[in-house]
């Protein structure tokens, strides 16, 4: 009986061992399915930042973006911080000639401002060269005429300082002379803004805003908001180009387009381009 009785329990072992091992399995291949379930979700992830950071147009969306950003913290220094208060004095000539340095500061931003300008148009070229070659150089060559247009700010603005200072020790009939040359000099500056500042920006803003929506370079919400702010910053140029409307109204209509292009150079620097329209073909 003893003998049998161990042979009975060794059987009995033998027979419960696969039953054992199969659970202990069975907790394997869940914990298996587990992880291929997670893993996979990481590993898109990584890949999906991986791309962001490896793609060809990463450098030029993060050089564009900052060229935004400087061209447009030089463009409000130069209009509202240095120049703007000096030359909305009454009698901004005298103004002028007290704040030489100011001004001079002032013109050296409009500087800045007009190579940035240039250097969004160079950098944006190769991207959207691969989109629509035609197009993409109808916008660089409204960017460089904008750019061209925008460096006839500060040479105005010297001229109208030097008219300034020359006022000092001039007699009254040079005096009303220089007073003239200031006058015509003011106006050229108002017709370069409008013609450089509004209306060709605007329509190179067009062109570009439709080639981002067009491929979906970035997200369409940002391509229609800046559609939409270009063409009405078109409209009121075109409008105060015609005298319909007076040029004070036309730089408060650049609102819209003005805050457009921080958000696509904030979005440009953290999010690139969207590399699936490349991949698109």
């Amino acid at each position: 009986m003893p003998e049998s009785a161990n042979r009975d329990s060794a059987r009995n072992a033998e027979a419960l061992t696969p039953i054992v091992t199969g659970k202990r399995n069975s907790k394997r291949v869940s914990c298996l399915l587990r992880l291929e379930a997670v893993v996979p979700h990481r590993r898109g992830k990584e890949l999906d930042t991986m791309s962001i950071q490896s793609s060809p147009t990463r450098k030029n969306a993060i050089v564009v973006g900052t060229l935004y950003i400087v061209a447009s913290v030089a463009g409000v220094l130069a209009a509202f911080v240095f120049v703007g208060p000096v030359m909305n004095a009454p009698d901004y000539l005298a103004s002028m000639a007290a704040n030489a340095e100011r001004v001079a500061a002032g013109a050296l931003l409009e500087v800045v401002m007009a190579v940035a300008v240039a250097g969004i148009a160079i950098w944006l070229y190769p991207v959207l060269n691969k989109r629509g070659g035609a197009l993409a150089l109808s916008y660089v060559a409204l960017r460089v005429l904008e750019a061209v247009t925008l460096l006839v700010f500060p040479f105005v603005l010297l001229l109208q300082l030097t008219v300034s200072q020359e006022m000092a020790g001039a007699t009254a009939s040079e005096a009303a002379m220089l007073g003239t040359m200031g006058t015509v000099l003011l106006s050229l500056n108002d017709w370069a803004s409008l013609l450089g500042a509004t209306i060709i920006f605007s329509t190179g803003a067009l062109v570009l805003n439709y080639m981002l929506y067009r491929a979906r370079l970035v997200p369409r919400f940002i391509s229609i908001w800046g559609l939409i702010g270009a063409a009405l910053y078109l409209a009121e140029g075109v409008a105060g180009l015609s005298g319909v409307i007076d040029m004070s109204v036309v730089e408060t209509c650049s609102a819209p387009i003005a805050v457009n292009e921080i958000v696509l150079a904030v979005w440009l620097i953290v999010k690139g381009f969207n590399p699936a329209a490349f991949a698109e073909g």
